[in-house]
Order: C-alpha cells, then sequence, then structure tokens
C-alpha cells in the first residue's frame, strides 16, 4: 500500500503542570466507556436530560457520515467533473459558519483544479466585497453552492436572492441551472431551490450540526471542485474512525486531546493557542469556530485563537494551552522553538504531525470527537448553540424597526477621533462618558480594566484583505506585549456564526473593540425590505448590544477612511498610552 494511503499523523501530549487531572479525566473516560458510548450514539454518556438529551439526540450523525460519504467519493467528483465539462469557470460557495468554513479549508489547502479558475467562499454581506467578487468573475460561467441547513440564514438567502437577480439582470435564460443547494430534506432550502430550478439539490443528514458537517455533503460537495483526492482522503478517515471507535478513553488521541482542553480549561488555562505550519494554516479558522461554539456556554469555554502571531513564549500568559498542528517538510523555527520552550515550561502541549494534506478528512473527525469530549469533561452540551439565536433575534429586532419606522437606529457619535468615529454604546463598567473624549483617556481606562485570564477580541464588520489582516496582526501583537493577555480578531457577521457564541456564553473574560467602516453604495437584496448596508449594521449593532448588555467592556468605532487606517490609529495611540507598559496586568 502506498504511503498516501496509509494513515501515519503523529500525536503526542505533554500536559505539563495539569498532569495530574489529565489523568483522572482519562480515568473516567475509561470507567464510564464514553468513546465506546459516543460511537454507539448514546446521548445519555453527556449526563444531560430532558431537552437538552433530545438535542444531543438529534445532532450525533456526524459520527456514521464518515462511513456513508466514503461510498459517494466517486459520484461526488464525477458530478463535479460534469459541471466543470459544462464550461463553468468559477465557484461560489454562499454560506455561514459550518457552511462555509471547511469548504474555506478544503480550497485554502487543495486549490481549484481542472478548467476551473476560481474558488470564492462568501460568509459576509458586506456590500463592497459582493461587487468586488462581480468584477473577478463572469457570472455566465459561474457556478453557485448555496448551503445552509435550514435554508433560512438570512446572510445565506440574501445572498442567493441577490445573485439570482443578478443572472436575471445579465439575461442567463436558466439561471437556476447555475445554482445547487446543500440543507436539509423538508427545509426552506429545498423549497426555494425547487422554486428556483436548481440545477441539483444535496439533503444532507438532518442529524447533523453545522459544525460537525465537514465530512457531510456540506463540506464534500465543494471539496469535489478542488485537486483533493476525495476517494484518498476518505479512505484514510474511514481509517481513522475505525481506530477510534475502537480504542479506550486513554489510548485515543481524540478523546486525549478533548481531555487536555477540559481540564485546562476547569482551571482557566482556558486559551487554546492554535500554531500551525504554512500549509494548515487554513483549517485553524474551523477549529476556531468548532471549538469555540460547541464549549462557550453556561460561563464556561474553551477558548480557541486563530491567526494570533507567533512569539516567544515569555510573552504568554499561564492561561496558555498550545496545539501545534504541522506537515513534514515544513520547518518553522519560530514553532519549534515556542514549543520547546512551552515544553520545558510545563505548559499544556499537544502536537499533531500529518505526513500528507489528505489526512485532513481524519483530521476534520478527530478535533469533533476531541470536542464533544471536552463538553463531556466540563458538564456541557456540546451541540447546541443558545446565543448564536440570541444575535440572529437581535439583528431581526433592529430589521423590524427598520420594516416599522422606515429608518435604522443609529448609534451616536461621542466623539471624533483620527480616523475614526467613537459611538456611544450605553453603560459600561469599564469606561466614563467624557472620557471618550480623548484617545488616550479613553483607552487607558479600557485596558487599566484587564485581568490576567482576559482576552481582547479586535471584531471587524469589513472585507478581510491582505490590508486588514496585517493591521489587526500589528494591533494584537501590541496588545499582547503590553499587556499579556490573549487576542483574538473576527470579522462580521461571519464570526457570529462561530465564536460568537463563546463570547456572549463563555466565561465573562472578554473587552471587545468593534470597528464597522464608512457606509458603501446601496446594495439591494431582492424580495427584502433592507440593503446590504443596512443588514451589515444591524448585525453590527445587534451583537455590541449584546455585550453591553453583559456590561463587558466595549468599544465601538466607525472608521471615517479605510478600516486599516483606523486600526493603525489604534494601535498607535496604545502604544503611546502605555508607552513604558510591558505586560502590565
Amino acid at each position: 500500500m502506498s504511503e498516501e494511503n496509509t494513515l501515519s499523523v503523529a500525536f503526542e501530549i505533554e500536559a505539563g503542570r495539569v498532569s495530574s487531572s489529565y489523568q483522572e479525566a482519562l480515568q473516567r473516560g475509561d470507567k464510564e466507556r464514553f468513546v465506546e458510548r459516543l460511537f454507539a450514539r448514546e446521548a445519555e454518556v453527556f449526563g444531560k436530560s430532558g431537552d437538552a438529551l433530545a438535542s444531543i439526540n438529534n445532532r450525533l450523525g456526524w459520527l456514521p457520515i464518515v462511513e456513508q460519504m466514503s461510498e459517494k467519493s466517486q459520484e461526488l467528483r464525477d458530478f463535479a467533473d460534469g459541471v466543470i465539462s459544462a464550461g463553468f469557470k468559477h465557484l461560489v460557495v454562499l454560506g455561514m459558519g459550518g457552511s462555509s468554513l471547511a469548504p474555506e479549508t478544503f480550497a485554502k489547502i487543495f486549490h481549484t483544479r481542472g478548467a476551473l479558475d476560481t474558488i470564492d467562499i462568501i460568509d459576509s454581506t458586506y456590500p463592497e466585497m459582493l461587487r468586488g467578487l462581480l468584477s473577478r468573475i463572469d457570472l455566465a460561467k459561474t457556478i453557485f453552492i448555496v448551503a445552509s441547513k435550514s435554508g433560512k440564514t438570512v446572510e445565506t438567502l440574501s445572498q442567493a436572492r441577490f445573485f439570482l437577480s443578478q443572472l436575471e439582470t445579465a439575461e442567463i435564460v436558466k439561471p437556476g441551472a447555475q445554482f445547487i443547494a446543500i440543507t436539509d430534506p423538508g427545509s426552506f432550502l429545498e423549497e426555494f431551490a425547487a422554486t428556483n430550478s436548481f440545477r441539483k439539490v444535496f439533503l444532507n443528514p438532518a442529524d447533523i450540526g453545522g459544525r460537525y458537517s465537514a465530512l457531510s455533503y456540506f463540506g464534500l460537495v465543494p471539496a469535489a471542485f478542488t485537486r483533493a483526492n476525495l476517494g484518498v482522503m476518505m479512505t484514510l478517515a474511514v481509517e481513522g474512525y475505525q481506530r477510534l471507535s475502537q480504542q479506550s478513553a486513554s489510548e485515543n488521541s481524540a478523546y486525549q486531546l478533548g481531555a487536555l482542553w477540559g481540564v485546562c480549561a476547569e482551571v482557566d488555562i482556558d486559551k487554546l493557542t492554535i500554531v500551525t505550519s504554512k500549509s494548515l494554516a487554513p483549517l485553524a479558522p474551523w477549529i476556531e469556530q468548532l471549538v469555540a461554539e460547541s464549549t462557550g456556554k453556561e460561563g464556561k469555554g474553551v477558548v480557541p485563537l486563530d491567526a494570533e502571531p507567533v512569539a516567544s513564549f515569555s510573552e504568554y500568559g499561564d492561561d496558555r494551552m498550545f496545539l501545534f498542528l504541522t506537515i513534514t517538510g515544513e520547518a518553522d523555527e519560530a514553532l519549534v522553538a515556542l514549543r520547546e520552550d512551552a515544553l520545558r515550561a510545563g505548559a499544556p502541549v499537544a502536537s499533531i504531525e500529518w505526513r500528507n494534506p489528505l489526512e485532513v478528512g481524519f483530521e476534520f473527525l478527530r478535533q469533533e470527537v476531541a470536542t464533544a469530549t471536552a463538553g463531556f469533561v466540563l458538564g456541557i452540551n456540546p451541540f447546541d448553540e443558545p446565543n448564536v439565536q440570541e444575535s440572529k433575534d437581535n439583528t431581526a429586532k433592529i430589521l423590524d424597526e427598520l420594516k416599522n419606522t422606515g429608518e435604522l437606529p443609529q448609534p451616536t457619535v461621542q466623539a471624533l477621533w483620527d480616523g475614526l468615529s467613537v459611538y456611544e454604546i450605553g453603560d459600561i463598567a469599564a469606561l466614563e462618558q467624557d472620557e471618550l473624549k480623548t484617545p488616550g483617556k479613553a483607552i487607558k481606562r479600557f485596558f487599566t480594566g484587564l485581568h490576567e485570564d482576559s482576552y481582547v477580541a479586535i471584531l471587524g464588520y469589513f472585507e478581510r484583505t491582505a490590508k486588514t489582516e496585517r493591521a489587526l496582526e500589528n494591533l494584537r501583537t501590541i496588545i499582547r506585549s503590553k499587556f499579556g493577555v490573549a487576542t483574538l480578531r473576527g470579522y462580521g457577521p461571519r464570526y457570529l456564526h462561530s465564536i460568537g457564541q463563546l463570547y456572549k456564553g463563555g466565561a465573562a473574560k472578554g473587552q471587545f473593540i468593534v470597528f464597522t467602516r464608512p457606509d458603501s453604495k446601496e446594495l439591494e437584496i431582492p424580495e427584502t425590505e433592507f440593503s446590504f448596508n443596512q443588514l451589515i449594521l444591524a448585525q453590527a449593532l445587534g451583537d455590541t448590544g449584546s455585550y453591553v448588555k453583559r456590561n463587558l467592556p466595549t468599544l465601538m468605532f466607525k472608521a471615517t477612511e479605510s478600516p486599516e487606517v483606523a486600526i493603525d490609529f489604534l494601535a498607535a495611540q496604545i502604544d503611546m498610552a502605555f508607552a513604558e507598559s510591558v505586560a502590565q496586568v
């Protein structure tokens, strides 16, 4: 058998200063036969009853789907071949959360294949992102995948209506023939697809939640359009499935990983620092969503850190555990040095090394089992997402106000700084109103409230570009070097379907900096009473209101120029305000 067809992932855990509690968690897993019962789909293993037990019972379909989808690998490949052979040059995936992050991982790791030129994952309501996409593609040669479990996700449905309208405007004779749907049986999207004569509808098992859907149609249909060899990838995933299902907790890498996360979070070592070699970086946002949305509830949670700049170990606080995810042959001196220093210091460390990228299928499964395990250790339901609905409800209320009054509620501009407007966002304990007038005062008061186990989340309602990523990386580096705390970054509304659950449902350790950008030219959403500009502002206001309601320290800005100018200005102000400070908290 060739090396490509043999699972070879190397795995190692050093529990460090949580070794004792980690060993107890392994023993508990063996005693309660957690792995055996999980793979047998016994929801009772999570110790829940009533509605919680019912919801778990309805969310375990991600386990058998691995073997089921392995048998469909060639069918999916043939389907993608047929689409490409029909002359399509561009693939656009419309989805949010689990419906977009797994496709994005596949697209970035394996890239396009055949005559297909581009794959774009659209998980934003920012109008300029949609305009930019239209400028890059030939509409007549574009195939769209609309992916939504319910079919009523406001972002995805708005995008689908918009692009259908664009095709009709372009006088495409059969616009629906350029659309593929992935959804649950009986969903609104299934009906919508039939009404609009979609090219194909893939019906996913209804007992799979979005973030656990990577190895279902939601992940594998888009993956079929990449260079990934689905047959080999799914063969490796099935091999991994069989290994994990037959091992006890104490010898099972997925259980070991989740147990480490759980016991660390119980003692406030809850910042899961994900460090990857370059080619595997696209997996980190998927892990972030899976772990945060599954564990961030009931005042508990593991806080996963995606794309945080790597630093020397001395810059990390005592609330850190580490996940090193690498591929053979990609040596990175900074990564190696950080791992060695973390191990010497007794920090909890998990290390995973793949031999080839096709092992991603098994890694999806292992991370899913690990996340379920963390929920078991923490005593929570890892399959619900109560506060994701809260943000949706907040947005809906604001849009209802627009419908009733003709206007969106507008936040008051409390102060004008260079490059950004400061919004009044409510009665927040960390700030006084008059301190918002002066950047130095406001920033000093805001950051003085940080604690050793705090984190700062920087949330931007604008398009992710190389410029914004560089600016956010610089801001995160300054905050960590000044205060020694973990930093996160997210793009709205994307993060609302991901780590946003943890921000609201997890431990109250977060401080939030929210950026919106100048209004762009209106872009209407067909069959609705609001535009994309209005939708994304409603989402920003609704989610920010959730933090204010919880008295979590929050600053909200509107960039008066470009987002990167506003971010750089804030970074410079922090640098000046704390010029003499190093790891103040």
